[in-house]
C-alpha cells in the first residue's frame, strides 16, 4: 500500500467533519429545548411526559437536618432528582419590549413533596421589571418530587429562565 498524499486534504475534510458532528451531538440544549412550553396548565387526566432538568440543575449546600421547605436536601442525598413535567415561559414585560433584548433570570425553586414550586427566590434578574413575570411563571411549574429512600422530599433547584421579546 503506497501513501497518496492528494488524499491528505480529504482526510483532514473527513476527519473536522467527524470532530463537528461529535461537538453538535454533544452540544449543550439551549434552555427552550430541554423542555416543552405549555401555555395552560395540564388537567389531573391529561398525560405528562416527564423531562429531565438535570442538566440544568444546581443544588443547595448539604444540610444535616430532616429535609423540609426552609431545609432541603443536598442532591448526593437523593435516590432521583425532581425533573420538570410543565414549565411555562414567563411573559416579556410590555413596559421593557421596546428595548427588545433577549434576558435571563436565574431563580431557585424549592419544590415541595407534591412536586409543586413552594418558593421561588430570584437570584440574578437584569431588573426588577423581569422579577415579577419570572415569579409568576415559576410558581406554574410542576415536577416529579425527588426522592429519599423512595419517599417525596422537599429539594432546591436553581434553574434559568429567559425572556424572549419575539414570543
Amino acid at each position: 500500500m503506497s501513501f497518496n498524499p492528494k488524499l491528505i486534504p480529504l482526510a483532514l475534510a473527513a476527519f473536522l467533519v467527524a470532530v463537528g458532528l461529535f461537538l453538535w451531538i454533544n452540544r449543550a440544549p439551549a434552555p427552550d429545548t430541554t423542555m416543552p412550553v405549555q401555555e395552560t396548565v395540564p388537567s389531573v387526566t391529561a398525560p405528562i411526559v416527564p423531562q429531565a432538568l438535570e442538566s440544568e440543575l444546581i443544588t443547595q449546600p448539604a444540610v444535616a437536618a430532616e429535609p423540609s421547605l426552609d431545609n432541603p436536601v443536598h442532591w448526593e442525598d437523593v435516590d432521583q432528582l425532581p425533573r420538570a413535567v410543565y414549565r411555562v415561559r414567563p411573559e416579556y414585560p410590555d413596559a421593557m419590549r421596546d428595548e427588545g433584548d433577549h434576558v435571563t433570570v436565574r431563580v431557585r425553586l424549592t419544590i415541595d413533596t407534591a412536586g409543586l414550586v413552594a418558593r421561588v427566590e430570584v437570584l440574578d434578574s437584569p431588573g426588577a421589571a423581569f422579577d415579577g413575570p419570572a415569579i409568576e411563571a415559576a410558581r406554574q411549574f410542576l415536577f416529579e418530587p425527588a426522592t429519599r429512600n423512595g419517599t417525596p422530599i422537599p429539594f432546591a433547584v436553581e434553574t434559568n429562565l429567559d425572556f424572549n421579546p419575539l414570543r
